[in-house]
């Protein structure tokens, strides 16, 4: 994958947990927890080179918005 970090932070399916203990490992969405609130990850266009990176998360309540926040389209290859 290339040019995925960056542009805007990206919304993801995952329900809110406080911490990844318990998390899917086959990369499917997690669906138990907090689903008032999402996870959002990588980092947007003006965001710190420390927070631009895939393993950097949040939690955001599902309402919000922003400039830079958004979601990336993606599909299986196989």
């Amino acid at each position: 994958m290339h040019e995925t970090l960056g542009s805007v932070w990206e919304w993801t399916a995952d329900f809110w947990n406080d911490s990844l203990a318990g998390a899917p490992n086959d990369g499917s969405a997690w669906r138990t927890g907090d689903c008032e609130k999402r996870y959002y990850r990588s980092g947007a266009a003006l965001a710190y080179p420390k927070d631009s990176r895939a393993a950097n998360r949040g939690g955001l309540r599902i309402a919000h918005t922003g400039y830079d926040l958004g979601f990336r389209v993606a599909r299986a290859l196989d």
